[in-house]
């Protein structure tokens, strides 16, 4: 078996469940897996690579918010040639569940950031990576990880609306 075999053994799971989880769609997820694999064995013959882990997963979250942006920007370029064109408007697939609901608006509104913020924001809440993992999956500061995790949080919340904010605070003391 060969090293790359050994990496692609090794970090297949988290590689699909960091695109599966992003993109919420199987085809899309197939994809973007394939393409962070080869995206690997190109980075393989070029440079050497300290934390395969770290790069495949940086790697996958890029392809996975590049396929997102790519799904919103063709759903809405489709929503205005149909208002445009005079058809009834093209209905998109709505949630079951409320959480379901929210985790899309949360996808759509992680397009609209810096890849940078989005990328960090998605691997510190939903992949549940500790600073200091994001920090070295990005090769940067823990510090800066939380600044980016920060802004992406209020423009997330600034892009929802109040409907998602946090809770208001009463202004009567009891």
């Amino acid at each position: 078996m060969s090293n790359l075999e050994a990496i692609v053994d090794a970090q297949s799971h988290a590689v699909w469940r960091t695109v599966y989880r992003l993109v919420d769609h199987y085809d899309d997820a197939r994809d973007c897996y394939q393409e962070t694999f080869l995206a690997a064995v190109r980075l393989a013959g070029a440079e050497p690579v300290r934390n395969w882990r770290t790069t495949l997963l940086a790697i996958a979250t890029r392809r996975a918010v590049d396929r997102l942006r790519t799904r919103y920007r063709d759903r809405e370029i489709l929503a205005a040639h149909a208002l445009h064109c005079d058809r009834p408007g093209i209905e998109l697939p709505s949630a079951e569940a409320e959480h379901a609901e929210l985790r899309e608006l949360v996808r759509r509104a992680l397009t609209k950031l810096p890849s940078q913020q989005a990328e960090a924001f998605w691997l510190r809440h939903l992949e549940q990576l500790d600073v200091d993992e994001v920090a070295a999956q990005l090769a940067i500061e823990p510090g800066h990880v939380r600044v980016l995790v920060h802004r992406a949080a209020i423009a997330i919340r600034a892009i929802l609306g109040p409907d998602y904010g946090p809770a208001p605070i009463s202004e009567e003391r009891t």
